[in-house]
């Protein structure tokens, strides 16, 4: 898929106690299809500039977006199209080059590439609570996180989320959603194996022939993937979802979660959040299905 084998060691992304909220089911589906989903709550984890509900009729570029939606069980499926202004999210770098055949990579060791500091945020599980460590120490809860992130020093210039695979997605949401509030750029550590209990390649497949009728000039997808994944479904299903968004050459990508028992979306407006450092490591071509 890029440049570089799926194993590398990081994946460019970018990217959560709970209120609920009924997701849409399938396109043409009735009410009786639709499955209620918990929203990860980052209530006093994420200011209005972090997390704030979605504009459909705003300031800003009109963007085609897709819903994916995925169940406490870790299972995936596409949702309604529709149209936002302005995209809120946590987007994908992308390589905006004139040869430019997919818009994310793996934030390896590219060549020439700029010393950053990154600071590790990894989550763990242990006797069925999240752990948390912040640059290698231990840290209590979410907002110790954010502390010990304001008071990192020097200033980390990327935060990476190194999740495990049973992590419920709700511990990353909120993990994001510190990040964000920091104003740094975040990625996504690699899984070492993709073909896994949650390797979806039909949900791949169909977001990649939703993405290729927003193809722009460099073979990249205007497409946005807003994810709204329940908070207790494994992190390697959601995982998954962002995965297929980069497969389909997609790089507006968005988490949706809660504030005060309202829905939101995790991350900056388009074109006011911090720039990732890293360059991106460009990608072989992937034809969708037909």
């Amino acid at each position: 898929m890029l440049g570089r084998p799926l194993n590398s060691r990081l994946l460019a992304v970018l990217l959560w106690s709970c209120s609920g909220f009924v997701a849409g089911g399938e396109p043409g589906g009735t009410d009786a299809d639709a499955v209620k989903l918990v929203l990860p709550d980052v209530t006093g984890l994420a200011g209005r500039n972090a997390a704030a509900p979605e504009s459909i009729d705003g300031d800003g570029r009109q963007v085609a977006r897709i819903t994916v939606e995925v169940d406490k069980n870790g299972k995936g499926k596409l949702g309604a199209e529709d149209t936002v202004k302005p995209w809120r999210g946590t987007n994908l770098p992308k390589d905006g080059g004139p040869s430019v055949s997919a818009p994310i990579g793996l934030a390896g060791d590219p060549p020439e590439a700029e010393e950053t500091k990154e600071y590790v945020i990894r989550l763990t599980v242990v006797d069925g609570k999240p752990k948390i460590e912040a640059d290698g120490k231990a840290v209590d809860d979410f907002k110790a996180l954010a502390k010990a992130m304001t008071e990192a020093k020097p200033k980390p210039g990327v935060a990476t989320i190194d999740s495990a695979a049973d992590v419920p997605f709700g511990a990353v949401a909120k993990v994001l959603a510190v990040v964000v509030e920091a104003k740094l750029p975040a990625q996504f550590r690699a899984p070492e194996v993709l073909e896994g209990n949650h390797a979806d390649k039909t949900l791949r497949k169909r977001l990649a022939s939703v993405a290729v009728k927003h193809s722009d000039e460099h073979g990249l997808s205007k497409l946005g993937v807003l994810v709204r994944a329940d908070e207790r479904a494994p992190w390697s299903s959601v995982r998954e979802v962002t995965i297929a968004a980069m497969m389909a050459k997609t790089w507006r990508l968005a988490f949706a979660a809660s504030v005060d028992g309202k829905e939101v979306v995790i991350g900056n407006v388009e074109g006011k959040g911090p720039k990732h450092p890293r360059p991106v490591i460009r990608h072989e071509r992937i034809d969708p299905a037909p």
